[in-house]
């Protein structure tokens, strides 16, 4: 039985999806205007040397594949509402690597890529009631405004700067909605460097260290302007910054935090 979105009742399109947030990220429209661009693949059709191999458990079922959707939908600019329809082989990985993808085209449900997925503005990213799991490097929201990501759940990262969800600089309008986070090698959101007007609702964070991040260094007093608003989430055995604030407003309310570390809320600085 494939669970129902949340909030189907609004708006079956997504587009009702804009402004259902709370509090700060209240603003965020996502891809409100723009087309409807179902991926039922991914693309790297706008980065070079890239190789996909296709793996069902530990066995090697593909040398290469067709990427197209994900990676070039995030990046372009203008309004976009991105549905990734994951209905393929259970347990299916893509890993992205260093040759051009060739023809083959094979759907799946879960994908490891050595690069973060850039998000440019203006962009509603749903996983659409499918269990679709990104590993290895996540999503970046560089500079950019009015982004919403739902639906998604975020494993496995490997690598020193391997966040499931990197927000900065100055970006803004953000609402991170109904999406699991567990076992990155750094954090699993970090919202840095003057981003602001942020919503992150009913997540499950699990199985980490250090959870999430608002301020990277007491230096960068600009990130006095941070807003941001936590709720209904599920800190599930994570140790610590649930969240660690240096800069700026952060509201939490209706949180559960269960079994954490060393400590479960730090304000410091200011």
């Amino acid at each position: 039985m494939v669970p129902s979105l949340p909030y189907a009742h609004v708006d079956s399109s997504l587009r009702a999806l804009a402004g259902q947030a709370e509090a700060f990220g209240r603003f965020a429209i996502g891809g409100l205007h723009g087309p409807l661009y179902p991926v039922t693949t991914l693309a790297l059709d706008e980065v070079k040397d890239g190789i996909l191999d296709m793996y069902m458990g530990r066995d090697k079922i593909a040398d290469t594949v067709d990427l197209k959707g994900l990676m070039s939908s995030c990046a372009k600019t203008g309004m976009r509402i991105i549905t990734l329809e994951m209905i393929g082989q259970d347990h299916c990985v893509m890993v992205v690597g260093k040759k051009s993808p060739s023809g083959l085209s094979l759907k799946f449900q879960e994908l490891f890529i050595f690069h973060c997925t850039r998000v440019s503005s203006y962009k509603t990213i749903d996983g659409c009631g499918q269990r679709v799991k990104l590993t290895g490097k996540g999503l970046s929201l560089k500079e950019c405004e009015h982004v919403i990501i739902c639906n998604l759940e975020f494993e496995g990262g490997k690598g020193p700067d391997a966040d499931g969800i990197q927000i900065k600089p100055k970006s803004k309008h953000i609402w991170i909605d109904h999406c699991g986070l567990r076992a990155y090698d750094n954090g699993l959101i970090d919202i840095t460097r003057e981003s602001t007007d942020i919503t992150i609702s009913r997540c499950h964070f699990s199985q980490h260290d250090k959870t999430i991040l608002t301020g990277p260094d007491p230096s960068h007093i600009g990130d006095r302007c941070i807003r941001i608003i936590i709720q209904h989430c599920f800190f599930d055995r994570t140790r610590e910054r649930h969240p660690r604030v240096r800069y700026g407003k952060v509201h939490l309310y209706n949180n559960y935090t269960r079994n954490w570390g060393t400590y479960a809320v730090c304000a410091s600085v200011e």
